[in-house]
């Protein structure tokens, strides 16, 4: 069970309440219940928090991280996810804003992902009616008040997972090595990050990810 006490904690302050709720949640004495945080500190800000913050964060999620850091964490027992909140998310290339993003974390040597946010509807759970959407949209899917509708982002996450498993079935058999090579040309190949998610890609590197993927799968029949 993930406890996410404080929402993308940015100031030292912010670090300082979720301090207490991780604290109060550990004297619980439940292994079950795990502390989770999604932080969005400035970079270089991450060694001015109290490290006790890091100390009883079980998963962290931040928006980015680098490999040195993200090593660190995982040697300390903790699990590394990304996050990423930013909108109007169909307005980003699905590749280069969804499905990267699972490449990424195995680059990191990470175990999950996090998007905001699947219910959203631009902040009245609609998405059919953009134009009475008092917020932003960043649900991947499209929602209303009785279903959700698949669109090409959701697909870009399910494809993201599929990505990562067969990364990790390409290590388990031939060793991490052979999928960090795979993981390098995918990310070298591919503009990511702010403010690149939404430029799209050239029909040279549409197809880019499916070509390593079927590579992949070729090798594991072997």
């Amino acid at each position: 069970v993930l406890i996410h006490s404080v929402d993308e904690p940015r100031t030292a302050a912010q670090a300082d309440l979720a301090i207490l709720w991780f604290r109060a949640i550990r004297a619980a004495g439940c292994p079950e219940f795990l502390n989770f945080s999604d932080p969005l500190f400035p970079n270089g800000f991450m060694e001015k928090i109290d490290p006790e913050f890091w100390d009883l964060c079980d998963i962290i999620c931040p928006g980015s991280i680098d490999r040195e850091t993200a090593a660190s964490m995982r040697t300390k027992g903790k699990e590394v996810w990304l996050y990423s909140c930013i909108g109007p998310s169909r307005t980003f290339d699905p590749q280069t804003y969804y499905r990267i993003t699972a490449w990424r974390v195995f680059s990191l040597g990470g175990t999950g992902m996090g998007f905001w946010a699947f219910g959203c509807g631009g902040g009245c759970g609609d998405s059919w009616h953009a134009y009475f959407q008092p917020g932003i949209e960043y649900s991947p899917y499209f929602v209303s008040a009785t279903e959700a509708t698949p669109s090409k982002q959701s697909e870009a996450i399910r494809e993201s997972i599929e990505d990562f498993e067969y990364l990790s079935m390409l290590t388990e058999r031939k060793g991490r090595e052979k999928a960090e090579k795979a993981v390098r040309y995918v990310l070298e190949n591919y503009k990511v990050g702010d403010p690149d998610w939404d430029m799209p890609l050239g029909d040279e590197k549409r197809g880019l990810i499916d070509a390593v993927c079927t590579a992949i799968l070729k090798e594991l029949e072997k």
